[in-house]
């Protein structure tokens, strides 16, 4: 029950970092760079679901843990190849991000218990 909440959490504080990075990086006219960040807070997001998903499964959670964060890092990497080279990196740093938010999300649930 409390994982669910953290996740829950977590997304929310992504998607409000999301839009506020999203707002002030276009406000500085650089929406592509926003959209980049965007991209990597998503799918950086989608770790928590897949975190719980592979829980339930019962099977190793180290190596589930790597696999997961390897199919995330490099469709992080693909996506932010595609949309720009320069950019790509920015896609990284928005996944770091809501691992970043993940973490403070579990943090807080356990200060809560």
């Amino acid at each position: 029950m409390t994982a669910d909440r953290t996740v829950r959490t977590a997304i929310v504080a992504t998607a409000v970092v999301a839009v506020a990075v999203l707002a002030g990086m276009a406000s500085i006219g650089r929406l592509r760079a926003g959209l980049a960040l965007d991209l990597g807070l998503v799918i950086g997001a989608a770790n928590g679901p897949m975190i719980q998903r592979s829980l339930r499964l019962g099977m190793g959670f180290g190596a589930l843990s790597m696999v997961r964060l390897l199919v995330l890092s490099v469709v992080a990497v693909g996506l932010g190849l595609a949309l720009s080279p320069s950019l790509a990196w920015l896609v990284l740093a928005g996944v770091a991000g809501a691992q970043i938010i993940l973490a403070f999300a579990g943090a807080w649930g356990l200060r809560s218990q």
